[in-house]
């Protein structure tokens, strides 16, 4: 049997070869659907942002990820362009430089 991802959805095996090889394809994947996580600002401005913009509810699981963890860039643009805001309205010169950081 070949250890690798496949093995690790079908088979359930956890050795060393299938994690990383699932962790991998994760990775790769997240990275090609736009949600590169290794860049991160902070989830303040975008938050007040929001809630100045909206009445929208955010959940707070929500709240408290981008509070803790920080927000990437895309999800920055997603909910700017929500609002019909560019994502350097909110987050200045820093916005760029957040972004040169993961390139």
């Amino acid at each position: 049997m070949k250890h690798n991802r496949n093995t690790y959805l079908k088979h359930k095996c956890r050795c060393e070869l299938c994690v990383a090889d699932a962790a991998e394809y994760k990775r790769r994947r997240r990275i090609a659907m736009g949600g590169d996580t290794d860049v991160r600002l902070p989830g303040a401005p975008l938050l007040a942002f929001v809630r100045k913009m909206s009445d929208e509810r955010i959940q707070h699981a929500v709240v408290k990820s981008w509070l803790e963890k920080g927000v990437s860039p895309y999800t920055i643009d997603k909910w700017c362009t929500r609002f019909g805001a560019h994502p350097a309205e909110v987050y200045g010169i820093d916005f760029y430089r957040g972004c040169e950081v993961g390139a």
